[in-house]
């Protein structure tokens, strides 16, 4: 008995955690929440709370994710009584684990948006199922999203890597040296293309494409967000709430992608575009070395930046996987232009 009063005692202590187990319970107390909210959110799934509550975003990274989901958001809290939070689950935090879990509702137990960069997989396709939830598929053209990817890498160190040579990212694993910036970003495009970065990125857009809930789900391309915001989001509104947004809610809206744009000073290489923002530390050298052909969110960027031995290994690749990839073909209804530069 004294053992096992011991033994429960032991269970209050904080302790250090791994971050891959952040978002589980390690004290008693934690334990005791953890119950208390996972008995919740069983009720509310049972009970369907979630079907009108929760926006899931499933996003291609270097797609405007952190905007939209944002923005999604604010429509959320316009038309769906307030419950418009945008929130990354703990388990994200902690080893950028992108998977749509449940464990992601402790965190939004009255609904919310939550934007992530996972994969069209079943166990993620059932989650959605088990949540009754809408989602927003979000991506741009392939050979665009190579450039955004690899002056993203710019002088970055790679949060886990596999025995120093290769680092995890949310698509596919990559070589380390990716992240150097004494790379030359040609050098890093045809990395991404010839080592699978690039395959994997169709069968992200052509898996989601083929396998998403049309009832329950709606495509959102980068480049139509980009080119008319306001008809983007309003399609959006109008398939979560059969509504169009406000003048109120789009204003929101602009003002969370001018932030991002504010932030984002990298994105021109102007030098006055750096002035109006003293409080970046930013140069415009480091703009240059970054962004050397140009802002890599500009639509058509790759023709900016890609070599002809790029241009030749991306077509190659893409007309390999056209051949043989089942649902290739549905890359090309979104985008006519996949081959073209």
């Amino acid at each position: 008995m004294i053992r096992y009063i011991r033994y429960m005692l032991s269970l209050s202590k904080n302790v250090d955690v791994l971050p891959q187990l952040m978002h589980l319970p390690v004290t008693l107390r934690e334990a005791v929440r953890w119950a208390l909210k996972s008995r919740e959110i069983n009720q509310k799934i049972v009970d369907g709370y979630f079907s009108d509550r929760l926006v899931v975003v499933p996003s291609l990274c270097k797609s405007a994710s952190g905007t939209l989901g944002r923005s999604i958001a604010a429509i959320q809290q316009r038309f769906a009584d307030g419950s418009g939070i945008d929130r990354l689950p703990i388990y994200v935090q902690g080893v950028d684990d992108h998977n749509i879990r449940l464990e992601m509702m402790l965190g939004l137990l009255e609904g919310g948006t939550v934007s992530l960069h996972a994969r069209p997989s079943g166990e993620n396709l059932m989650v959605l199922r088990v949540l009754d939830a809408k989602y927003v598929i979000n991506f741009r053209h392939p050979a665009d999203n190579m450039v955004a990817v690899a002056c993203g890498y710019y002088d970055a160190n790679p949060k886990y890597s596999i025995d120093g040579d290769w680092a995890f990212t949310y698509q596919h694993p990559v070589h380390a040296n990716l992240y150097k910036s004494e790379v030359d970003v040609r050098d890093k495009i045809n990395h991404l293309i010839q080592d699978g970065y690039l395959n994997t990125t169709l069968a992200w857009i052509a898996g989601w494409l083929h396998f998403r809930d049309s009832q329950r789900s709606i495509v959102n391309r980068y480049e139509d967000y980009v080119v008319d915001r306001k008809t983007a989001l309003d399609s959006i509104a109008n398939f979560l709430y059969g509504q169009k947004l406000d003048d109120a809610t789009l204003q929101r809206c602009n003002h969370i992608a001018d932030g991002f744009g504010r932030r984002n000073w990298k994105r021109s290489g102007n030098a006055e575009a750096i002035q109006d923002n003293p409080t970046e530390e930013i140069t415009t050298e480091l703009v240059t070395e970054k962004y050397p052909y140009g802002w890599t969110g500009e639509i058509g960027v790759r023709k900016k930046y890609y070599s002809k031995e790029n241009r030749i290994a991306y077509i190659s690749a893409v007309e390999g996987f056209l051949e043989s990839y089942p649902q290739a073909s549905l890359l090309l209804d979104v985008y006519p232009d996949l081959l073209e530069f």
